[in-house]
């Protein structure tokens, strides 16, 4: 929803969930909901207008005989509970970093984009660069890695690069 208005994000959030009420089963993905009101730490400020509507649709039971299940996620935790949306959700599922090589050459290995001698190429790159082989960093992150190492042909040197550069970034963060 980049570039929408307030209310154009509103109509968009009803439309989404609307349609989802039309099939017995259904799941809603809200990714980066603190994007999506328009969060701002610095005043803190956002969007009220899409809160408002937000806190509306997560109340709001589907109709008799559908069942929906809501996903959102959040960069920061304390960031929903600020916007008096934590207790919306049922419950809370902790993503935890990946932190090893292993758990790392794993993900790689299951996203099918790498050879073994790919994998086994960055890893060392990753060591080499960083100086470490803790990495320390979010599976999105990762996934996102991924696919732009995708668009160059030196794909695990690219992908080397960027996880060397998110590595470095986690102290920072």
């Amino acid at each position: 929803m980049i570039g929408f208005s307030e209310m154009q994000k509103v109509q968009q959030l009803s439309k989404v969930f609307m349609d989802a009420y039309k099939s017995p089963l259904n799941v809603v993905v809200i990714d980066n909901i603190e994007l999506l009101v328009d969060w701002v730490p610095i005043g803190p400020r956002f969007s009220n207008s899409v809160l408002a509507a937000l806190k509306v649709l997560l109340g709001k039971q589907p109709p008799k005989g559908r069942r929906l299940i809501i996903f959102a996620t959040t960069t920061e935790r304390s960031i929903l509970q600020q916007l008096d949306l934590a207790d919306r959700f049922d419950a809370e599922i902790a993503v935890p970093n990946v932190n090893t090589q292993q758990e790392l050459s794993h993900i790689l290995r299951q996203s099918g984009a790498f050879s073994d001698q790919d994998i086994a190429r960055s890893m060392n790159e990753i060591q080499e660069i960083t100086g470490s082989a803790e990495v320390g960093v979010g599976i999105k992150k990762i996934l996102t890695g991924i696919e732009t190492a995708k668009q160059d042909e030196d794909l695990p040197g690219r992908f080397a690069r960027v996880m060397s550069q998110a590595i470095a970034a986690r102290g920072f963060a």
